[in-house]
């Protein structure tokens, strides 16, 4: 479904809003989160949230970039909002994680 490859190239290409999506898709934007709640089982904004945090932990296993850059380049303007979203979702700080994943690959 053309839907998977737009919110999967959101990352790498900028999050688009539920607005822009639907005019791609020539969908409105309350079909848009039928069809998300139904394959995804999640609102458009909770796995636009889901999908940015999951790009956020592959900058932060890939670079030293600082947290607040990361934030803000994947959309963020509010890096309190990044950080609460990133910790309900991974489980930790974003810092926590970058250490997390670090250790391990030295093991």
């Amino acid at each position: 479904i053309a839907l998977d490859a737009i919110v999967t190239r959101n990352g790498e290409n900028g999050f688009k809003t539920l607005g822009e999506i639907g005019r791609d898709l020539y969908l409105d934007k309350q079909q848009i989160n039928r069809i998300m709640k139904k394959r995804y089982n999640m609102t458009f904004k909770q796995k636009q949230i889901f999908s940015r945090v999951e790009y956020a932990k592959n900058i932060l296993y890939q670079t030293d970039k600082p947290i607040d850059t990361i934030a803000y380049e994947i959309g963020y303007t509010n890096i309190t909002s990044f950080y609460k979203n990133f910790k309900k979702i991974a489980g930790c700080t974003p810092n926590e994680f970058r250490k997390k994943v670090r250790a391990t690959d030295k093991k």
